[in-house]
């Protein structure tokens, strides 16, 4: 960014309210901040980056790049903020990133600097790192040497970088510019009907999408109060904070929803403060659904966004449960009929989404995310979805498929399946080989009860897919490793089955 560092999209956005929300309470962790004193915490962060390590001043200088990987508190706010105000580019690593990723995006992006916890920068193998920079208990600056120019450099309008994962094998470097990222918080608090009454927990990470659009800045141009929990987000922890800070709305994957609900979960009188329930990032379970409006008197509305994209749906009536809601603003849906749907976009198809706060490109792929934008300028989602009276119904995907024998299958069908069982915590399907090296489906799963089997696994399949799709192993384990963002981590699954099959 050229000119003045303290100016940019997202630096107005966030000066205009912190001037206008003075005296209101901001954010709450550890600590709690009004909007004055977060104010006051980024723009002496801005100096202390400036003085600390960014030699000389912002201007006559290519920005730095400050990768973040650290879980969710407000000097990640703050941090976040200062590195804009001092005119430099944030880029926002899956706090689950080690050693590998972190080169890669090093070496496709360039890292002048990571936020991260002292105990991991020591872990952290990265040639020509320098000493940790000490920014508040258990946060650090780690300089990191450059091996030399990056191959790829930002576009001039970008403020944001967000990873994403994807058939590549490296992490995709997505761009956004201030306009795109003021955009999704603005059509977030317009389209949810978000006020400053609003106190958000953050359960996501806030390099994901979901907390990034939905309860960053957005929480802030709405006057309201993003707070962070420390440690897991288990059952009862979450409940108590939502107890205990009149929490009003909440954004979680369908898995919190669903321990919610499981016998011994939190009474109605904790959750009495709550009004808005968000669910996003997978299918919820109809029936967790319907539990937690008996239970708790509320009703959860989904959200579907995009990484590439940001938010598209939102359903703003809680109570219709079908479908994933209608368009935010400045959303547009779009169903591309595939061969198999001659009749027109009334019909299932892949879903198309354009966006005011699509990302511009990929930094590290240039070209990919231009081939899955149309004509029109609309995003190739890879879901199959349709539109019932203006909401979205997503049906599966058109890619990620497994092919067995020319068969396509889609993994989430028997995962749906699996998930439904009792005694079934969690579970992932895969493509896998035999001893022949035939094309197989291989599930995992994790189990919640001694008394799950195989046996019982492999016949609730058989009795709801056809023969095809019914996996040819199934595997238990004690966790399956996940992002950030809930995503499986099917390489480092596989490594974890073959040295269990070796030992």
């Amino acid at each position: 960014m050229n000119g003045d560092p303290t100016r940019g999209p997202i630096q107005d956005a966030l000066t205009d309210c912190l001037g206008r929300h003075r005296g209101r309470r901001a954010v709450v962790g550890s600590e709690a901040l009004s909007y004055d004193e977060l104010g006051g915490r980024i723009h002496a962060a801005a100096g202390w980056l400036r003085g600390v390590w960014l030699e000389g001043g912002a201007g006559g200088r290519a920005p730095r790049h400050v990768g973040f990987c650290l879980g969710n508190r407000p000097e990640y706010v703050i941090l976040y903020f200062a590195v804009l105000y001092a005119g430099d580019l944030p880029l926002l690593l899956d706090a689950n990133f080690n050693t590998g990723e972190i080169e890669s995006i090093r070496s496709d992006c360039g890292l002048d600097a990571l936020v991260i916890e002292p105990a991991k920068a020591a872990r952290l193998e990265a040639p020509g790192k320098g000493d940790q920079v000490p920014f508040a208990d258990d946060v650090v600056l780690l300089p990191l040497s450059r091996p030399g120019a990056p191959p790829f450099e930002p576009r001039p309008a970008t403020q944001v970088c967000r990873f994403t994962s994807g058939t590549t094998g490296r992490p995709k470097c997505l761009e956004f510019s201030g306009h795109a990222v003021v955009s999704a918080a603005r059509n977030w608090v317009l389209g949810t009907g978000m006020t400053g009454e609003d106190r958000t927990l953050c359960l996501a990470a806030l390099s994901n999408g979901l907390a990034f659009n939905t309860s960053l800045l957005s929480s802030f141009l709405a006057g309201g109060e993003l707070h962070f929990l420390k440690g897991a987000p288990l059952t009862r922890p979450v409940a108590r904070r939502i107890a205990e800070s009149g929490i009003t709305r909440l954004v979680a994957f369908p898995t919190l929803y669903r321990n919610f609900v499981a016998p011994g979960g939190p009474d109605r009188s904790a959750m009495a403060g709550l009004k808005h329930a968000i669910s996003a990032g997978a299918p919820l379970w109809p029936d967790v659904r319907e539990e937690f409006r008996a239970r708790y008197g509320l009703d959860i509305s989904d959200y579907y966004g995009i990484a590439e994209t940001g938010p598209c749906t939102f359903e703003r009536e809680a109570d219709h449960h079908s479908g994933l809601g209608r368009p935010l603003p400045g959303a547009e849906i779009r169903i591309a009929p595939g061969p198999e749907d001659p009749d027109g976009p009334e019909e299932t198809g892949e879903v198309l989404v354009r966006t005011a706060s699509m990302a511009s490109g990929y930094l590290n792929h240039p070209g990919l995310f231009e081939q899955r934008l149309d004509a029109d300028g609309f995003y190739h989602s890879g879901d199959r979805g349709r539109l019932v009276d203006g909401r979205l119904h997503l049906v599966g995907r058109t890619q990620d498929h497994i092919n067995v024998a020319g068969r396509k299958i889609d993994p989430t069908e028997i995962v749906a399946v699996v998930s439904a069982l009792d005694g079934v915590a969690d579970a992932v399907a895969f493509p896998d080989e035999d001893l022949n090296r035939e094309a197989l489906v291989h599930l995992v799963v994790v189990a919640a009860s001694p008394e799950l089997t195989r046996a019982a696994v492999a016949a609730a399949c058989r009795s709801r897919l056809a023969s095809y799709k019914v996996p040819g192993r199934i595997s238990f384990v004690a966790e399956i490793p996940r992002t950030g963002i809930g995503k499986p981590r099917i390489a480092v699954l596989r490594e974890q089955l073959n040295a269990s099959a070796g030992a």
